[in-house]
């Protein structure tokens, strides 16, 4: 699939905010790195409102990013993301952390995204940006219910 960029030829990435309610963002990173551990890669899943495919694309170039709001500021993690689909593959269950099953999480996921090892990434939050609207994606993030965006970096 061919790479989808901005008018500036900067990659666009993926954004997914977890709420504040859900369990610690440090827990969620480390039952997905297990997942890594074992096998190479997981999948992400994210539900709510998503965006499209089309919009990010499978490229060597794009991220995914994850954070959660915490008492002073963002938390956040990346990781290189390899592909995504609407369906979670049937015969690649094992690379999704058992609690989605537990929790019945798997049944709201609206978005897979496969990544590879979330590494530590709080202070790249603060260089994002929509790539539609061109906000600082912290901004958006601490003050809207978004699940998902699709971001570019500042300019270097």
């Amino acid at each position: 699939m061919a790479a989808i960029v901005d008018a500036n030829r900067n990659p666009v990435h993926l954004l997914v905010r977890i709420p504040s309610t859900s369990d610690r963002l440090e827990d969620i990173v480390a039952a997905h790195n297990d997942i890594v551990a074992q096998h190479g890669c997981v999948w992400f899943g994210v539900s709510g409102s998503v965006p499209s495919i089309g919009a990010i694309g499978d490229q060597t170039q794009t991220m995914f990013y994850v954070a959660q709001r915490e008492y002073r500021g963002l938390a956040g993690y990346r990781a290189k993301l390899l592909s995504l689909s609407k369906e979670l593959p049937k015969d690649e269950a094992r690379l999704v952390p058992p609690y989605y099953v537990i929790l019945r999480f798997v049944d709201r996921v609206r978005l897979w995204a496969k990544i590879g090892k979330l590494t530590q990434a709080s202070a790249e939050l603060d260089h994002l940006y929509v790539a539609r609207s061109g906000r600082k994606a912290s901004d958006v993030l601490l003050n809207s219910m978004a699940s998902a965006l699709v971001v570019r970096h500042t300019k270097q």
